[in-house]
């Protein structure tokens, strides 16, 4: 019983960040989120489409995301066995040894598997591009509050959770 707050994430130590601009939580400012899920393999007309289907090995090189090893088709999206995101929504990997991995919807429509969760940032109140730097460069900060158990994870609740400095928007863009 020891390790029991290690092992099963009884304190969660947040980490804490000082900026002269405000501070938010990244929630403040996602209208959509989600993880992605995987469409059963023991149904072969789900793959192999023209619909990208992001992995965590996908992610990581590019700001846009253009290139998936697999696919799968426009079947998985109507039977409901895969969720989509679409056009300048942030994939975040919240599960498994690349933690934190981050890109950029760059098609209309893709989806992704349930290592991954993505959301769609207010353009309105911050500029997603941002959002996209400051998880990239900024992973100790976004994985800090990771669960500690056989496979890192920082699930929905906590990716909204992630403090996230607000500089003023030409800043924003400047970055």
């Amino acid at each position: 019983l020891k390790d029991t707050f290690s092992r099963w994430d009884a304190l969660v130590e947040t980490y804490a960040i000082e900026s002269k601009y405000r501070i938010e939580n990244l929630g403040n400012f996602i209208l959509y989120i989600s993880t992605g899920t995987t469409p059963p393999t023991s149904h072969p007309e789900y793959f192999n489409g023209d619909i990208k289907f992001f992995t965590p090995a996908d992610l990581g090189n590019d700001k846009y995301l253009e290139n998936s090893s697999r696919t799968i088709t426009d079947i998985a999206i109507k039977d409901k066995k895969a969720r989509v995101y679409h056009n300048g929504d942030i994939l975040f990997v919240g599960i498994g040894s690349t933690v934190g991995k981050v890109g950029i919807v760059k098609d209309e429509l893709v989806s992704s598997n349930q290592q991954i969760t993505g959301f769609t940032i207010d353009k309105s109140k911050i500029n997603p591009e941002y959002v996209f730097y400051y998880l990239l460069y900024n992973r100790d900060i976004t994985t800090a509050d990771q669960s500690k158990t056989t496979l890192p994870i920082v699930n929905q609740d906590k990716i909204c959770k992630i403090p996230i400095v607000v500089p003023p928007d030409e800043i924003q863009d400047e970055i």
